[in-house]
C-alpha cells in the first residue's frame, strides 16, 4: 500500500493502550470531525538505521515531518505544512462507519493533494480477563473498503494522478482503538501497533502511535 504524508496507514493495528471511562453505543455514534491529531511511525533495522515520520494535524493546518538516522553519515530531517482539506470520522447506528482525509501540500506553481477514504462496520470488543480493559472501552473497526487517490498539479493544471482501490474480507483489515474520552459531542481515540520481523539480517521493528480528538459536527 502507498504511504500518504509519510504515514503508513493502510496496515492492521493492535491496540496495547489502557482506556477509562464507559463508553455507550449513543455516545460514539455520530458525525464527527477530526479537530486535532497526531501520528508517529518508525521504522527501525537491525543497524540501527531508522526512520521516524510524524503527521500532526488541527482544524485547517497539518505539519508533516520525516528524520532519517542512517548507518553513517549524518542524520536528515525534512518537514512541511500545508492545508487539511477535511478530516472527518462517521459512525452510524447500524453498525457501518466510514472515515475520510484529505490533505494538501504547496500551492500556485505546484501542489499535491492526498485523499484516503475508507469505510466499513465497526463493533465494541467484549471485555478481556486477560487484560485491563473494561466493557466497551476498545471499538472494532473492520476495513472493508478503501481508496487512496494522490494527484499533482502545476500552475493549476493536473500533471499526475494515481489512485488504488482495495476490498478486505472481514477480519482482513482491522483499526483497534482504545477510547480516552467519551462524552455526548466529544471524542478521543488511540491506537498503538507494535510489530518485528526477522531474517538474516537481524530483527526488524516497526512501531505506530496515533491520537485523534473528534467533535460532533
Amino acid at each position: 500500500m502507498k504511504k500518504i504524508a509519510g504515514i503508513a496507514l493502510n496496515i492492521a493495528l493492535i491496540t496495547v493502550l489502557a482506556a477509562c471511562g464507559k463508553t455507550t453505543k449513543g455516545k460514539l455514534v455520530n458525525d464527527w470531525k477530526v479537530v486535532s491529531s497526531f501520528e508517529e511511525q518508525e521504522f527501525r533495522n537491525a543497524n540501527d538505521e531508522h526512520t521516524v515520520n510524524t503527521l500532526t494535524t488541527t482544524d485547517n493546518e497539518v505539519t508533516s515531518s520525516t528524520f532519517y538516522h542512517p548507518p553513517t553519515g549524518p542524520e536528515v530531517t525534512n518537514s512541511q505544512t500545508g492545508t487539511l482539506n477535511a478530516y472527518e470520522f462517521l459512525i452510524k447506528k447500524d453498525g457501518t462507519w466510514s472515515s475520510v482525509r484529505e490533505i494538501a501540500f504547496g500551492s500556485g506553481a505546484s501542489s499535491s493533494v492526498s485523499r484516503i477514504e475508507q469505510s466499513g462496520t465497526w463493533s465494541f470488543l467484549k471485555k478481556n480477563k486477560s487484560d485491563d480493559f473494561k466493557k466497551n472501552e476498545r471499538v472494532h473497526f473492520n476495513v472493508l473498503n478503501s481508496k487512496e487517490v494522490e494527484t499533482s498539479s502545476s500552475g493549476g493544471t493536473v500533471v499526475s494522478s494515481s489512485s488504488a482501490v482495495n476490498t478486505y474480507a472481514t477480519g482482513e483489515k482491522v483499526l483497534v482503538y482504545a477510547i480516552k474520552t467519551s462524552k455526548k459531542d466529544e471524542l478521543e481515540i488511540e491506537l498503538e501497533k507494535n510489530s518485528a520481523f526477522t531474517n538474516n539480517s537481524g530483527t526488524s521493528t516497526n512501531s505506530l502511535i496515533q491520537k485523534l480528538t473528534l467533535k460532533g459536527k
